[in-house]
């Protein structure tokens, strides 16, 4: 893979400093030092990415610009890894996981991932940095400022992550209430079942995992699910409204008596009456609130 060029548009994006402003820092401090196409278009390396992201978050911590535009790459390094062990808070780690991202630090992002865990638990490191940092990925995606790679990268990181978690919880002692966990056939987005499961098996459920991607006809065919309590699944990818409701109706009539919870943004886009046995849940917190 070549090295990543960066437009200023995705400089903006990234950094989250404006446009306007970035071209003014190059002007009045000599910040950053693009090249230019042979249409005079400002594009921008990793390198010069980075020095951005890091003058951005001592600037939110309040350094002036005209002193940290002076320092160089490694001053401004030690500087910010100065600052984020002494405010550690929510966007300085989230910057820390893009930067990593960008890399394909793999090391360096599965040691912070370890410290937030430990830092925070997982239910609240999930609410606080896991899920706001994946959410700024998906506007990095939109705008084709990371690659598809990079996206797949953190994602299974992250998703090794949950797993462990869910299997940690998953060796307490339960009671007699069970949980099916599945995605439909068209759905593979995982990391929310996953976060759902391990909220559920602390609950003191016997957890079913099945995963992404199943057929909604296999469903009738698993006799060991005769046994099974809840149902939760969740619906990301796009769907058309009466395909949804089909969905829905079908998962009623192949397991007839257990209690669903759904999820995602599917749920938000369409306005649908559920099924008697169904509830929506719009927020994460909202899960651990259904089971004191």
């Amino acid at each position: 893979m070549s090295e990543k060029v960066y437009s200023i548009k995705d400089m903006e994006v990234i950094s989250g400093i404006k446009a306007h402003t970035i071209r003014m820092w190059e002007r009045r401090y000599g910040l950053l030092k693009p090249s230019r196409t042979g249409t005079n278009i400002r594009f921008y390396d990793d390198q010069e990415l980075r020095r951005l992201m890091n003058v951005a978050h001592l600037v939110g911590c309040h350094y002036k610009i005209s002193k940290v535009a002076r320092m160089d790459d490694d001053q401004l390094r030690r500087l910010v890894l100065e600052q984020n062990e002494l405010h550690a808070g929510q966007e300085a780690i989230i910057s820390q996981f893009v930067m990593h991202m960008l890399h394909f630090d793999s090391a360096g992002f599965s040691r912070l991932l370890s410290e937030v865990m430990a830092r925070y638990g997982f239910e609240e490191a999930v609410f606080r940095v896991i899920f706001p940092f994946l959410n700024k990925v998906g506007t990095f995606w939109q705008v084709g400022s990371v690659y598809p790679a990079q996206e797949h990268f953190i994602s299974a990181m992250i998703r090794h992550q949950f797993i462990c978690e869910l299997e940690r919880r998953q060796l307490e002692p339960k009671g007699e209430k069970s949980m099916l966990f599945f995605l439909h056939e068209n759905e593979l987005h995982e990391l929310p079942l996953l976060y759902y499961a391990a909220v559920a098996a602390r609950k003191g459920f016997r957890i079913i995992y099945l995963g992404p991607g199943v057929p909604l006809s296999d469903l009738e065919h698993l006799d060991v699910l005769a046994g099974v309590t809840h149902v939760l699944t969740v619906f990301t990818n796009a769907l058309e409204h009466e395909e949804l409701n089909t969905i829905l109706q079908r998962l009623t009539g192949l397991l007839p008596g257990k209690e669903f919870i759904i999820s995602g943004h599917q749920l938000k886009l369409h306005s649908l009456k559920l099924p008697e046995g169904f509830t929506l849940i719009s927020k994460y917190h909202a899960f651990d609130a259904m089971f004191p």
